[in-house]
């Protein structure tokens, strides 16, 4: 507890000694305000007709007037702060709440480039796999372009191995018909060509074993020449497979 002390003022002309705890400078202040309201009075016309009970109920009055409105205006501060306090309470709650709404918007911001991302590496993939498979679209095009030129070739070794078996059928017709011919001893002046690495035979039985000889070799070259051409129809067929 502060010490009480005594201090010396002057209020309306005259020295007073007041004791207080609160400080000579508070105390000065006090005594000065009251000056002042004593000199407001001064001014006033009437003031210095009325006996000193009378300017001391004044003084009274007027001083618990300056002190109710003081009291007054306080409590509408503190009215006032309250309301403060409770907009500022509800600031922070609606604060804390969108805090808590941007924590999610920032999630699903998170979530929304993960997936992003995800989906950019997929395009990617994508795109991989379809350059990818344009390549092979392109070597699949230049080796049909290939089985097809073999194809071709094959087609065209089949006719001519066709228009050969052809060829020697009718060879070997020919010389069938010559053993014949040979058979009966109608041949005429063509015998010379089936006949030109042989020696001459003699007699019909000879003429006869000769074309035979060589009627049997035109028919092992058709069949040899058949052979080959079925193995490459067979051979064909198989790659088209």
């Amino acid at each position: 507890m502060s010490k009480a002390i005594d201090v010396d003022v002057l209020i309306g002309e005259k020295q007073y000694t007041i004791r207080g705890v609160e400080g000579s400078e508070y105390i000065q202040k006090i005594a000065a305000h009251i000056n002042d309201k004593l000199a407001a009075f001064r001014k006033q016309e009437g003031y210095a007709s009325l006996d000193i009970d009378m300017k001391n109920i004044l003084l009274a009055i007027n001083l618990s007037d300056d002190y109710y409105k003081t009291v007054q205006e306080l409590e509408e501060v503190r009215a006032e702060c309250q309301d403060k306090e409770r907009e500022i309470f509800d600031m922070k709650h609606e604060l804390v709440s969108m805090q808590s709404k941007m924590d999610k918007l920032m999630e699903e911001a998170e979530q929304l480039r993960e997936q992003q991302s995800e989906e950019e590496h997929s395009v990617i993939r994508m795109e991989a796999k379809y350059e990818q498979a344009s390549q092979n679209e392109e070597k699949s095009r230049l080796e049909l372009t290939r089985l097809e030129k073999r194809i071709k070739m094959v087609q065209d070794s089949e006719q001519r191995a066709q228009a050969r078996q052809k060829e020697l059928e009718k060879e070997l017709e020919e010389q069938k018909k010559l053993v014949r011919d040979l058979a009966s001893g109608n041949v005429t002046g063509d015998t010379d060509r089936l006949v030109d690495t042989q020696p001459e035979p003699q007699g019909a039985e000879a003429k006869q074993e000769s074309g035979q000889e060589q009627a049997e070799d035109a028919a092992k070259e058709i069949a040899a020449s058949a052979g080959k051409t079925q193995n490459k129809k067979s051979s064909r067929k198989s790659r088209r497979r």
